[in-house]
């Protein structure tokens, strides 16, 4: 009887879920212009237009929402589709001062007043995304600050140490004394280790940051660890795992080139050392930028390097709109699911005692029968 009430309710509700229109989707995803993290592109697909006379506009904060950015009105067309791009050049942008956009994690979109060009939100929410507190901390360490209150972020160092280790391979490569060329390879060396390395030598002096190439990639970790913070993030935790694998790429290109940097250094003659600089050149543009290995113009995570990790971190903090008219209070953001799924479980728990209770009476009816 149970399994027929909930077949009967189902059913109409799957007839009316066929017949509604296709669900809004919306995504506002933050890359490089001019400089790192200083764009975003927000997309709306399926979007109810905004009453006559009001217009969208979209906003990003920090959590405690005491930052704002007003990225701008968003048309929404016939199609129901709407598009805006913010950054350099854009109204109301600082070109003088970029931010980068990382370090908001609230991103929402307000029905204003048409032409009112208000500069902080006035009008009720209609869509909107946060990606909790704990997560986004992990991400902006990646892009944005490791240590924390540093202005670079883990891959940000990562690519930096890498090109300037190519940077001394190059050098090394055009030496004219042995003297010359295993200096700047020694340095190659030094910058992929950082001081704690095994094959750290001081006396050549150290072009890097001390911490290494190799602890930077290491540290590709934190995409593990945001993922861990926000289950329910579905998309974060996907770009999460291709931060790990294009960071590992990165780092198993960068011991490659320390391997065959060290070999040049103890190499005979600039003519055998050559050939094995020429090598640490190639690997280290491999853990760069990574390698189209099937040739098809692309470069998947699979196939890529520190470039690649970094991207993959950005992609990290997509920002999936979803329809909502409130803000949740600072702090970790709990799945929106889970009230929803506790719905349907006291639903289903009334059935059952409903049920139950219809079983107990025609068992004490039979029995006093």
């Amino acid at each position: 009887m149970v399994l027929a009430l909930v077949l009967l309710l189902a059913v109409p509700m799957g007839t009316v879920f066929a017949q509604q229109a296709p669900a809004f989707e919306g995504t506002a995803v933050v890359s490089d212009g001019n400089s790192k993290g200083d764009s975003i592109t927000v997309k709306l697909a399926n979007a109810t237009a905004p009453a006559a006379g009001r217009e969208y506009v979209a906003w990003l904060s920090d959590d405690a929402q005491t930052e704002r950015v007003r990225l701008g009105v968003i048309d929404v067309n016939a199609a129901r589709e709407g598009a805006l791009t913010f950054g350099p050049g854009s109204t109301g942008y600082n070109n003088t001062a970029p931010v980068n956009l990382a370090k908001y994690n609230r991103m929402f979109i307000t029905s204003e007043a048409a032409g009112s060009k208000v500069a902080t939100p006035a009008g009720a929410i209609v869509y909107l995304d946060v990606i909790p507190i704990a997560a986004a901390e992990h991400i902006r360490h990646l892009l944005i600050a490791w240590p924390a209150g540093s202005s670079k972020g883990i891959l940000t160092n990562l690519r930096e140490q890498l090109a300037l280790a190519k940077q001394h391979a190059v050098l090394s490569s055009q030496a004219t004394t042995m003297a010359n060329m295993q200096t700047h390879a020694k340095h190659v060396v030094n910058i992929i280790e950082g001081t704690t390395g095994p094959n750290f030598a001081a006396s050549f002096g150290n072009p890097g940051d001390g911490q290494g190439v190799l602890l930077h990639a290491s540290d590709r970790k934190h995409a593990g660890f945001a993922a861990t913070a926000a289950p329910s993030e579905t998309v974060l935790a996907q770009h999460a795992a291709l931060v790990s694998t294009a960071g590992k790429n990165a780092a198993d290109y960068a011991t490659l080139a320390r391997n065959e940097a060290l070999r040049a250094i103890n190499a005979k003659s600039l003519d055998i050392a050559g050939f094995s600089l020429a090598y640490v050149i190639g690997v280290l543009d491999n853990a760069i930028n990574g390698i189209d290995s099937n040739a098809d113009g692309t470069i998947t995570a699979q196939e890529g390097g520190a470039v690649t990790a970094y991207i993959e971190a950005q992609l990290m903090q997509t920002f999936t709109l979803q329809a909502g008219t409130q803000l949740p209070p600072p702090g970790n953001v709990g799945d929106p699911a889970i009230p929803v799924m506790a719905q349907i479980a006291l639903a289903l728990s009334v059935l059952l005692l409903a049920g139950g209770a219809a079983s107990m009476v025609a068992a004490r009816r039979k029995v006093r029968s």
